[in-house]
């Protein structure tokens, strides 16, 4: 729990001193903007929080643990698999985007802390690019994704300050 919250504050800490024209800016057209990105990663966790409170798969066994560590190589590009994980292609503010990655992660918390602590590894759902993964690695997934669109963003920041 205490490197989701490191990682949740390195990133408010990364985007809070830009102004709405900074977090909107685009790169090039078709990379997104850091707001999108912010955007983006709210729809991840409200969606792993939506399965974490549905039913999981259950196993007698632990589930085997996936390379997830893979989600930090930003040479691989992974493509969204579906459309609900697109950020919409408008104009952001930054209090709310704060405000809404604050509200999925909280609700994302309070939904783990339900789990029996004796079933983490044994309990999970299916992952689009990794297959079945426990509850334990669904939160340590979740970590790395921020992880690897805070370097997104920080390349964003550094693409600003070049373009200015």
């Amino acid at each position: 729990m205490e490197a989701l919250t490191k990682i949740r504050a390195d990133l408010v800490n990364l985007v809070s001193s830009l102004n709405e024209e900074e977090i909107n800016y685009k790169p090039h057209k078709e990379n997104w903007s850091i707001a999108q990105v912010l955007f983006h990663l709210a729809l991840v966790e409200k969606a792993v929080t939506f399965q974490l409170s549905s039913v999981p798969v259950e196993k007698d066994e632990p589930i085997p643990e996936k390379p997830i560590l893979l989600t930090l190589d930003r040479t691989v590009k992974v493509k969204v698999p579906t459309p609900d994980f697109e950020p919409k292609n408008s104009h952001f503010h930054l209090p709310e985007l704060i405000e809404k990655l604050s509200k999925t992660r909280a609700k994302l918390l309070e939904t783990y802390e339900r789990y029996d602590k004796e079933k983490l590894h044994t309990q999970g759902f299916t992952h689009p690019a990794y297959g079945l993964l426990h509850i334990e690695q669904w939160l340590q997934f979740i970590r790395l994704h921020e992880q690897r669109h805070l370097e997104q963003i920080k390349d964003i920041k550094l693409s600003l300050l070049i373009n200015q």
